[in-house]
């Protein structure tokens, strides 16, 4: 796994206890922006992995592919 998808994977989880937190204390604000963070989380959690398997895939396309000019 990659740095992107571990620091995504910690934004969802602060956005929890943040979104938690705030509805205990009644806080609206922290609690809406505990669910934004959550969002932007799992986007940054997607995105890398996408990345990791564009990755993979083109590792083996040249794999199987040696004798293409790259």
């Amino acid at each position: 796994m990659s740095k992107e998808r571990y620091a995504g994977i910690w934004l969802e989880l602060s956005g929890r206890i943040a979104e938690a937190w705030g509805e205990w204390v009644g806080d609206s604000d922290m609690a809406d922006t505990g669910r934004r963070d959550q969002a932007v989380g799992r986007v940054a959690q997607d995105s890398a992995l996408e990345r990791e398997q564009a990755a993979r895939q083109l590792k083996d396309f040249r794999h199987h592919h040696r004798n293409w000019l790259f």
